[in-house]
């Protein structure tokens, strides 16, 4: 006749059991999670560019968005130009805060584009302030950039910028988005103090495209102010990514150009796991 199980072997059988429960457990929120994140829609992206206005929608929460481009400028009588990788790096701090790292621009300059220079990189926050009445989305840029570029480039110094932005749905295709950008660069060693207003008009016939018509204008304190007009258009091959193009024209009294840019954005969620 067997014997019975001694009170050690109750106690590992219990904990075995106890064990088992907590994997089945484990396992089981897994799937929930899973199931819960397979259903929930994925926010499509949004950008800082190509218009002149910032979105005034912050990056969701643990998400990193890298937004890239570059852009050919043609001056008539001046050497022309192209400007690359453009890239602006953003994090989501939480759902109305990110942290933001504009990288420097490496500069193609000179008769025939033989010239390699390098422009500041410039960090900040984004803080979302909307909703505001009226369905008006808003939310206020603070940075600086920083002197890291070629001497004949960079400003040499930490210069301030503060910009402002927001947009309102004016229809289920169509929206209209606008900043106030205040900057104080250091210009031959004297601190100025330049004033960017602009204004874009989009229209989205479908979720995947967009199309746009920027104006802004750089009005410094002393100098000529400059004009700029641009049409362009959005594409998102995925929700979390986004290719774009545009053209355009800068006028002055003094001085013109045309430029031709395009860019590639994407956004990558759950970067710590959070």
């Amino acid at each position: 006749m067997p014997s019975p199980p001694s009170p050690m072997q109750f106690k590992s059988k219990k904990q075995k059991d106890k064990r088992v429960f907590l994997s089945f457990c484990f396992l089981l929120n897994l799937f929930i999670n899973h199931q819960i994140n397979a259903d929930k829609p994925i926010e499509p992206i949004s950008t800082d560019r190509p218009t002149f206005s910032d979105s005034p929608i912050t990056v969701p929460k643990d998400s990193i968005q890298l937004e890239n481009g570059i852009i050919y400028k043609h001056f008539p009588k001046e050497d022309d130009s192209i400007a690359l990788p453009e890239t602006l790096i953003r994090y989501g701090l939480s759902e109305r805060l990110e942290f933001r790292l504009t990288t420097p621009n490496l500069l193609l300059l000179g008769d025939s584009l033989s010239e390699l220079e390098a422009s500041d990189l410039s960090l900040g926050a984004k803080i979302k302030l909307g909703p505001l009445p009226g369905k008006v989305e808003a939310a206020v840029v603070l940075g600086s950039s920083l002197p890291s570029g070629n001497k004949g480039v960079s400003s040499g110094s930490v210069d301030p910028f503060l910009r402002l932005s927001a947009s309102k749905s004016l229809s289920s295709k169509t929206s209209l988005s606008g900043s106030l950008n205040f900057s104080w660069p250091r210009v031959d060693s004297e601190r100025e103090f330049v004033f960017q207003p602009a204004l874009a008009f989009i229209v989205s016939p479908n979720s995947k495209f967009s199309l746009f018509m920027d104006y802004s204008s750089e009005i410094p304190t002393y100098g000529e102010t400059i004009h700029y007009i641009r049409p362009g258009l959005i594409f998102l091959p995925r929700p979390k990514q986004q290719l774009d193009i545009y053209c355009g024209v800068a006028l002055s009294s003094e001085l013109s150009n045309v430029f031709l840019g395009a860019g590639y954005s994407f956004r990558i969620d759950g970067v710590f796991g959070h």
